[in-house]
């Protein structure tokens, strides 16, 4: 077979003149004068011969000698994993038709690089795969081994594999149990490239866990063979091993594992693609294996002629089977970094030039020696480097050098990019950076140790350092370098901080660098802005002169506050709008203000003056308050004065919707009382024809008054009349009226024109009337409550705060809140509260009429319509507190809805209003009336409501608030009437639980009362009520009134 002419660049023909396998001899010169169709026809007639012949055919026989330099060159990768490969190829080929092949045994780089010297190759599935992306190659035929058979298996059948898979696996007795559990552990591999047992493992190990095991494990120790992987995981040395399928099962069989000690990590079932299971334990899916290659040289006939002679000759140690895709390894390598992409042309790939183990080869006798070549981790020429070597036994797997060639054992120390393999979204570390990675671990001999070399990040990256970077620190791998490199910063975050006027340093670091093509007019374009002023900058970075992949740049800015730095990654012969940004840019820097003297601020321009509004004079700054303190006085005080005056015209124009004219109110004469307020009596009112309720909501401030004697007296307000009505017998004395004994049997009929009291009352207005209506019953009003009369002070800061509160309660409206119409401010500043009249008064009332019983069955409606109101006004904002709930302080109208009333003002609170017995333990010992201590009071109300009389009434009432406030065990609490539904009464004892967090919301409490079927208590009681007055209507007219009232309880 005639070999093609070497048409390949300058490169490839140097590399073919000076390979091992180019003889110069004088049967070259044959090849000129031979035709290619001459010699096809000779080989052909050499093929057949070997096809018929009973017995091997050599090529000498029949004097058909065929000269070495036509001889068809084959190549075979020399796998440290698998060296016996070669051995079985060549042993076939030499036992069918010896001499006719001229067989080599080459390094998995020394192939790629030279096999356009050659016209068939065996190749494992790494170098297939890097054929395929770089020469276009397509795979002749798979190559098959004999499958590994268990001790004692005398089977007649020979069985071939020709897939292979990664298997990881660990000893039985450690504590790993799943891939998850290799993070910071020590795994033991074999080589670098090779793919089923390193990078078929690492995508298992990526698709399984989402990060990449060159991260996560501590250490990854690539020791060149499987038997030194099993080694250091039985030894305990590695925590894990990978290995390739079928080294386990061959251990086994001889004799160097027992089963019984590993266990295999993520175990898959593999199925081969003619439907049967794979022969042996895998952790990842199977892939091609060995496979036969042709090359450009050979012609698609002669392809299919050896096809047909390889298929054609039986063999018992090894198999030629169909071939199969090699796109799915493609990606793996691609995607851990085996396969490069062109930064320019994108569809272009390359393999990298890497390999980290060799297998010692016997040296060979040539005419002419070739010159050794040392190839860089580029794959490029580089010098000739003349060293001793150490002597190592034809076939020990060794180290490898950069280009592939035997190395020293001395990476522990000197360990570099060339020798390390990064997924395709990584970057190897600077060798400052890289050098400390395994510092204080040991690596076992012949063995490339990694500790985390990779770095997950963008391909350039800017680092802050707080000092200029030259050559001299990073060839002195400066420990200050490495911690520089290893921070960076990101996208739209702050990277460094300085001073205005201080000069802040970068650091680019272009992890591509090597591999760029347009080295000579790149370089890097920084702009800065500053949004806190008008300022932009730029500027280009300064690469150093013995590390080109990094480059410097200085910042010194006279502006303070935020600067955006962008940074470009740009080339002199394009345009700005070609360069493309960094990926971490832009980034932030945060400068602070230079420093000033004392009264002086720093600006924009880097230099010091006088704040706004002060003047330079007498070498300092000089205050505006030291020149113009009337200036500013003045100002402030007619500002001050323009907005009093603008918020009392609002306040008062806002006051007009709640205020109440006393002159459109009615009063009966003797009042109306209809209770007792925390302040005073309540007395029915009306106003234009609506019923209201009239209370005074804060004591009155004592005023001196003088008797008719000259002597000074105390009094409570109240507006005292000069004169009385002439038919009255005698003056009436208002602090001894009985209240509760008056009827209304007149009307204080009053109008703006006229005097509404007439001589019963004297000369006095309206107002005058309902104030002394209120005065009359004073002296209860301070027995029923436990308010105490404020000093004059005091009080006038209570109607201040009242005044604010009464424009919110106005605005209240509430189906059980009674409602407030507003408010009566006489001349003398007196505040009297305006509410809607409730026609059964209160609750405390309503329960005890007797000519209106309400069965226990109507209560619970009550109950709801408290719980309601109580959550309106929690639930404002702000909330409303109420301060004093209680049964006295319930109202009912006319349709049985019960209404809270008396709530809401800061006055119960500032004069300590509130009864006592309803009062929660904490306020008790002085705390604050809280939402919480209403809670308390609506359990004590569910208690009054039910017993129908007030807490402890049979025991000393000093003595039950002492037990109440203190924390005793049980609490002091009363005893709730069995008359009260269960779910009730265990939701009282939850709301008056001693600690105030314990207590359930009004907003809980309702929604638990929802789960009662609550039916309306107003129809019944109104009909009940009709029946009553009935009743009571027909007894009296029968019987005295005591005896009606007897039969009317019957």
């Amino acid at each position: 077979m005639e070999k093609l002419p070497n048409t390949g660049n300058s490169n490839q023909a140097t590399l073919a003149n000076d390979n091992l396998f180019h003889k110069k001899k004088s049967g070259q010169n044959m090849m000129a004068h031979t035709s290619t169709a001459s010699m096809l026809h000779f080989l052909m007639i050499v093929l057949a011969t070997a096809l018929t012949a009973a017995s091997p055919v050599t090529a000498q026989q029949n004097g058909t000698a065929v000269p070495a330099a036509y001889r068809i060159q084959i190549g075979c990768v020399l796998s440290p994993l698998h060296p016996e490969a070669c051995d079985a190829y060549e042993n076939f080929l030499n036992a069918v038709i010896p001499g006719l092949f001229a067989f080599h045994r080459m390094s998995e780089l020394e192939l790629l690089d030279q096999v356009d010297t050659l016209e068939y190759a065996l190749v494992d599935t790494k170098t297939m795969s890097c054929l395929d992306v770089e020469q276009g190659f397509a795979p002749l035929n798979g190559f098959g081994l004999p499958v590994v058979t268990a001790a004692g298996d005398s089977g007649d059948e020979v069985k071939f594999v020709d897939t292979v898979g990664g298997v990881m696996f660990t000893t039985r007795d450690s504590r790993i149990v799943s891939l998850s559990d290799l993070k910071d552990q020590v795994i033991a591999g074999t080589t670098i490239t090779d793919f089923a047992s390193t990078h078929a493992n690492f995508a298992k190990y990526r698709s399984k866990i989402g990060t990449d095991l060159i991260d996560d494990a501590a250490e990854v120790q690539f020791m060149g063979t499987h038997d030194r992987v099993l080694d250091a995981v039985l030894s305990g040395d590695a925590a894990a091993g990978m290995v390739q399928t079928g080294f386990l099962e061959q251990a086994a069989h001889d004799g160097l594992l027992n089963w019984e000690d590993i266990d295999i990590l993520a175990q898959e079932i593999a199925i081969t693609e003619d439907g049967t299971r794979f022969p042996y334990f895998s952790s990842t899916p199977i892939y091609p294996g060995w496979t036969v290659v042709a090359t450009s040289f050979s012609s698609l006939q002669a392809r299919t002629d050896v096809l047909n002679f390889v298929l054609a000759v039986p063999s018992t140690t090894i198999a030629f089977t169909s071939p199969e895709s090699f796109a799915g390894v493609g990606d793996i390598l691609e995607n851990f970094g085996v396969i490069e992409r062109d930064l320019v042309r994108t569809t272009e790939t390359r393999c990298v030039r890497k390999m980290s183990h060799i297998v010692v080869q016997e040296e060979e006798d040539h005419e002419e020696e070739t010159p050794a070549v040392e190839v860089d981790g580029d794959g490029h020429e580089g010098e000739e480097e003349e060293h001793e070597q150490p002597s190592y036994e034809p076939g020990t797997v060794v180290l490898a050098a950069a280009g592939g060639e035997q190395g020293h054992d001395d990476h522990e120390d000197e360990l570099s990019a060339s020798q390390i393999i990064c997924p395709n979204t990584h970057f190897i570390y600077n060798h400052a950076v890289l050098a400390t990675r395994c510092a204080g671990r040991s690596c076992p001999e012949q063995t490339r140790c990694l500790c985390r070399p990779c770095q997950k990040s963008a391909p350039i990256l800017a680092h802050a350092t707080p000092f200029q970077l030259t050559d001299e620190l990073v060839e002195q791998d400066d420990p200050a370098v490495h911690d520089i490199l290893l921070t960076s910063c990101d996208r739209m975050r702050v990277c460094a901080f300085g001073q205005q006027a201080q000069t802040l340093h970068f650091v680019l670091e272009d992890q591509l660098y090597s591999e760029r093509g347009n080295k000579d007019t790149l370089f890097y374009f920084v702009s800065l802005f500053w949004a806190d002023a008008e300022g932009f900058a730029s500027m280009e970075a300064v690469p150093l002169a013995h590390a080109p992949n990094l480059a410097t740049v200085n910042v010194t800015e006279t502006h303070y506050g935020t600067a955006v730095v962008e940074v470009y990654l740009a080339d002199r012969n394009t345009e700005f709008s070609e360069w493309q940004p960094i990926d971490g840019s832009p980034f932030l820097l945060q400068v602070s203000p230079r420093d000033c003297p004392d009264g002086m601020e720093a600006t924009q321009d880097n230099t010091c003056e006088c704040p706004v509004g002060t003047l330079h004079l007498s070498g300092k700054c000089m205050q505006a308050k030291e020149y113009l303190p009337i200036f500013i006085g003045s100002a402030l005080a007619v500002i001050g004065i323009g907005v009093y005056i603008a918020i009392a015209v609002v306040r008062r124009n806002a006051d007009k919707l709640w205020q109440i004219d006393a002159a459109d109110v009615v009063v009966s004469d003797p009042p109306e009382v209809l209770g007792m307020g925390a302040f005073g009596v309540v007395i029915k009112g009306e106003l234009n024809g609506t019923g209201i309720a009239i209370k005074r909501v804060m004591p009155r401030s004592s005023k001196k008054t003088t008797d008719t004697n000259g002597r000074s007296t105390r009094t409570r307000g109240r507006i005292a009349s000069s004169k009385r009505s002439a038919k009255s017998a005698s003056t009436v004395d208002s602090s001894n009226v009985d209240v509760y004994s008056m009827n209304a049997t007149s009307t204080i009929q009053a109008s703006k024109t006229t005097n509404g009291f007439g001589m019963e009352f004297g000369n006095v207005d309206n107002e005058a009337a309902i104030e002394r209506a209120l005065e009359w019953q004073d002296a209860e009003a301070n027995k029923a409550t436990t308010a105490r009369t404020g000093h004059g002070k005091e009080i006038s800061n209570a109607k201040s705060e009242f005044m604010a509160e009464i424009r919110l309660l106005s605005r209240l409206r509430h189906p059980c809140v009674a409602t407030m119409l507003g408010a009566i401010v006489t001349k003398s500043s007196e505040v009297l509260l305006v509410m809607e009249y409730l026609e059964h008064g209160s609750l405390y009332d309503f329960l005890r009429n007797d000519k209106l019983p309400t069965p226990d069955m109507f209560l619970l409606p009550i109950v709801k319509d408290i719980v309601s109101g109580m959550r309106y006004i929690h639930n404002l904002k702000p909330a409303v507190v109420h301060g004093d709930l209680k049964a006295k302080n319930v109202l009912v109208d006319g349709n049985f809805k019960a209404k809270i009333s008396d709530f809401g003002l800061s006055q119960k609170q500032r004069f300590g209003c509130g009864t006592p017995m309803w009062m929660a333990p904490e306020v008790l010992r002085g705390g604050e009336v809280t939402r919480e201590a209403d809670v308390y009071s609506f359990a004590i109300t569910v208690y009054e409501i039910y017993s129908r009389q007030d807490p402890f009434p049979d025991e000393d009432a000093s003595e039950v608030l002492r037990q109440i406030a203190a924390r005793q065990v049980p609490a002091k609490r009363p005893d709730i009437p069995d008359s009260c539904p269960v779910m009730l009464a265990e939701l009282a004892r939850r709301c008056w639980s001693e600690e105030p967090k314990f207590r359930p919301t009004f907003d809980q409490v309702d929604a638990q009362l929802g789960e009662l079927n609550i039916s309306k208590v107003g129809a019944s009681l109104i009909q009940q009520k009709q029946d009553a007055l009935n009743k009571a209507t027909v007894l009296n007219d029968v019987f005295p009134e005591h005896i009606a009232k007897i039969h009317c309880r019957c």
